[in-house]
């Protein structure tokens, strides 16, 4: 019975082993995906407001003209030249 009993825990604790190792092999997978996935998103990001800066910077180097929008019409009050 005490053979029996010994098997039986040695079986269980090389289970108990290999749950722990598949644990920290998922663990692992998880974080290189967590961090993939951020990288991803900064990437993404990073470019969009790239392209944002870049729209922004040229139309502020671009003349623009004020309007003046009343009753009928739309009136040219002035022009700006940006630097």
């Amino acid at each position: 019975m005490e053979e029996k009993l010994a098997q039986d825990r040695g079986k269980l604790n090389e289970r108990m082993r290999q749950l722990r190792e598949q644990m920290h092999s998922y663990q692992d997978r998880l974080a290189r995906d967590f961090r993939a996935q951020c990288d991803q998103e900064k990437a993404e990001l990073s470019g969009r407001i790239k392209i944002r800066a870049e729209k922004l910077e040229e139309a502020v180097s671009q003349p623009t003209s004020l309007v003046l929008v009343c009753g009928k019409g739309a009136q040219k009050v002035e022009e700006v030249q940006r630097f």
